[in-house]
């Protein structure tokens, strides 16, 4: 019986191995649907990467149940301790070299993740062989699984503002929307609803849009094949946006317009919810105490 349960566990590691790397792009290639967020890796961020070990663990762990149910009654026990050691292994041996050397290596990273799913497929092996234990461990098993795969879900869509849930990518923490890119070679995004002020952050970087290292590098491809034409464009852009702004401040030179920058003369990435009002003032109206944000000192 022990051999013919640790053949299905190591199965599992092949089988875990080959359905975590699909849904590693799984999110992408389903043109960002919200139901393969919660299952796939949505970012780079180290705490996707738990995710799509856990639930391929988890989908192995239900094909097993009908076939190994007579053979053990440890099974939810052995399969909790399984899939929990894997994201911990990965976070502790990911975050134990990337920190000594400064920085991660794909290769490195792959070999992690094969290697913790190997230890909980053998963990789990380890458990499902010992002897009976008491029934109320079992219960305890589902139970820790049902919880980590709502933390999966749940933080897919709300990660908390911490380093294992941030992209090292794109800076952010929420799952990646592509780009579209036009004819020109531009990005175009989605609008965002932002909110009318910003008494918290006011002061923080702006947001960038989000994109992935893949994305930025098909909008550069798509600037690099237009050569020539693509600078002489962006370089039009930029001179037609100051020759309107030296109209419009001559114009309020001589008093004829508003010294507030109507809506539209800025582009949006200058002229947005969160730097806005943009204002013409002479040099000598400009004074430090109404530009700078000063601290008494104590």
């Amino acid at each position: 019986m022990e051999r013919s349960l640790l053949k299905w566990e190591m199965a599992g590691i092949v089988f875990i191995s080959l359905l975590g790397a699909f849904l590693h792009f799984a999110y992408e290639l389903s043109g960002e649907m919200n139901l393969v967020a919660a299952l796939a890796a949505v970012n780079e961020s180290v705490w996707e990467h738990l995710k799509i070990a856990f639930w391929p663990a988890l989908v192995y762990a239900i094909i097993e149940y009908p076939f190994l149910k007579g053979k053990t009654s440890n099974f939810l026990i052995a399969k909790a301790a399984g899939i929990y050691l894997m994201p911990i292994t990965i976070a502790v041996l990911f975050y134990s070299y990337s920190t000594a050397i400064g920085h991660n290596i794909l290769a490195i990273d792959i070999a992690i993740f094969i290697a913790a799913i190997a230890i909980g497929q053998l963990v789990s092996c380890r458990v499902l062989v010992a002897g009976q234990l008491v029934r109320w461990l079992n219960i305890l098993g589902l139970v820790a699984l049902v919880v980590l795969a709502c933390a999966f879900v749940l933080f897919t869509f709300v990660p908390p503002d911490l380093p294992i849930f941030r992209d090292p990518t794109a800076g952010t923490y929420t799952p990646q929307q592509t780009p579209e890119v036009d004819a020109d070679g531009d990005a175009d995004f989605a609008e965002t609803s932002e909110p009318e002020t910003y008494p918290h952050n006011y002061w923080s970087h702006t947001e960038l849009p989000q994109m992935t290292m893949s994305e930025r590098i098909q909008v550069a491809l798509a600037a690099r094949a237009k050569g020539e034409e693509y600078v002489r464009e962006h370089n039009a852009k930029a001179q037609e946006l100051s020759d309107r702004l030296e109209d419009y401040i001559r114009q309020w030179l001589k008093g004829e317009v508003p010294a507030k920058l109507p809506k539209g003369l800025l582009p949006e990435y200058i002229d947005n919810p969160k730097t806005r009002d943009w204002t013409l003032m002479r040099p000598e109206d400009v004074l430090p105490e109404k530009q700078w944000l000063g601290h008494p000192l104590p």
